[in-house]
């Protein structure tokens, strides 16, 4: 296995102190599979004051990450490498991702029991250039098999990221699940309950487009979350309701890129969730309940984009109001419209082109700012500053119901008409 001259560097300083230095994890499995790989994980028995003495005499940063844990970010010419010392785990409060008791041990033998994958869980002495496999992980990545290196029952039950982190890696790499590891996965479903939301989403954000790291086409994620009946764990614990997804739902997911891979599953999840026309209020609370404070804590400007995208998915399936929903479809991101257009009926499709044509035949704005008028040319005819925001907001709503061409002297006109009306109101209220 190949290592850069840093790292080897290292490896030489731990051998002179009498300690082993090995890298496990993603860089040896993914040099396995023959694949490309820049995340190095070092371990050793070296405490944390002496790996960063070792790193000073070598002119490496040493940058503590977490203490508790030996861990230590340690950055060279060649990059970053995370080390961390070897230990043992012990969980009282199972499922919630944080040890209640960790104890540090001088053996790999040891310390393979807390890892979460035996593909994660393969050792390599840089030293020696020799790999070292205690629970036949080896045997596993050439078989394409997602096994836990204790029991799976204890593994989940400990910690329920896992669950996640499991059908990641089955994801990335198209492998498959061994028997106890998928029943351990059924049983211990609940612990993620105990997982804070901001870790679930990190997790959910990578879930969402494993399958096209290495362009290995495949649908694990979205089946294993529906078996898995991951949905009322994943964003709310109420939420029992959520239906599996379909064949189509899973087709048009997955032909999409990654960057309309987020937003297109929180779509799919709402979906699966609302049933019939949702009218704006309760599409709100059902967003804030599966994505905001109650849900998985997603961000403010991903809540709203996925609002703007359902409420016009929504209205052209459902053929209400198309032509304001066609006109928000222009303003929209290329990404934003592959997950429109993926999520749209045939006959939306045919209503939205029809839209689109008579927005550019008759020369329909997009917005306010796109009238062929300006708040100058309204001030200009000796209407009152007061009113300009009013009447744009009247003039652009007369111009969408085509009541009005958008034309200047049209709409200068109307300004006046509009301004003489407002006036009047205001006297006779006073």
């Amino acid at each position: 296995m190949e290592v850069c001259r840093e790292l080897l560097d290292l490896a030489n300083k731990c051998r002179e102190s009498g300690h082993t230095l090995y890298v496990v994890g993603g860089y040896v499995r993914d040099s396995i599979l023959g694949q490309p790989s820049n995340d190095i994980d070092i371990c050793s028995d070296i405490s944390y004051e002496e790996m960063t003495s070792i790193c000073k005499s070598l002119k490496f940063k040493a940058i503590p990450v977490n203490k508790h844990l030996g861990t230590i970010h340690i950055n060279t010419p060649a990059g970053v490498f995370e080390y961390t010392r070897l230990r043992r785990e012990s969980y009282s409060n199972h499922g919630d991702h944080n040890p209640s008791e960790i104890s540090f041990v001088n053996s790999i033998e040891e310390d393979v029991a807390r890892r979460d994958l035996t593909i994660n869980s393969v050792y390599y002495d840089i030293c020696k250039d020799q790999i070292v496999d205690i629970v036949d992980g080896l045997k596993d990545i050439n078989k394409g098999i997602i096994r836990t290196p204790n029991s799976p029952d204890i593994t989940f039950n400990d910690d329920g990221l896992r669950i996640l982190r499991c059908i990641r890696f089955a994801s990335t790499f198209n492998f498959r699940y061994a028997r106890p590891t998928y029943l351990a996965l059924q049983k211990y479903a609940c612990r993620l309950s105990r997982i804070s939301k901001e870790r679930i989403l990190e997790e959910i954000k990578q879930l969402v487009v494993c399958d096209l790291k290495h362009n290995i086409p495949n649908r694990i994620f979205l089946n294993s979350f529906d078996k898995l009946k991951l949905g009322k764990y994943v964003f709310n614990n109420t939420l029992d309701r959520l239906k599996k997804f379909s064949s189509k739902d899973k087709s048009t997911f997955y032909s999409l890129p990654s960057e309309c891979r987020l937003v297109a599953f929180y779509i799919l999840i709402i979906r699966r969730y609302l049933i019939g026309y949702c009218k704006d209020n309760q599409l709100q609370f059902v967003i804030n309940s599966l994505l905001g404070r109650d849900g998985i804590k997603e961000s403010n400007n991903t809540q709203r984009t996925v609002h703007k995208l359902f409420k016009i998915i929504q209205n052209l399936n459902y053929l209400d109001d198309t032509l304001t929903a066609s006109i928000n479809y222009l303003t929209c991101s290329d990404a934003e419209r592959k997950i429109i257009e993926s999520y749209l009926t045939n006959k939306a499709k045919h209503e939205l082109s029809d839209n689109i044509y008579a927005i550019k035949i008759n020369n329909i704005p997009l917005s306010a700012n796109e009238l062929d008028i300006t708040p100058d040319d309204i001030i200009s005819s000796g209407i009152e500053e007061k009113y300009i925001s009013k009447i744009l907001t009247t003039l652009y709503n007369q111009v969408l119901s085509m009541k009005v061409k958008n034309k200047n002297s049209d709409l200068l006109e109307l300004a006046i008409n509009i301004h003489k009306t407002l006036s009047e109101l205001s006297k006779e209220k006073k």
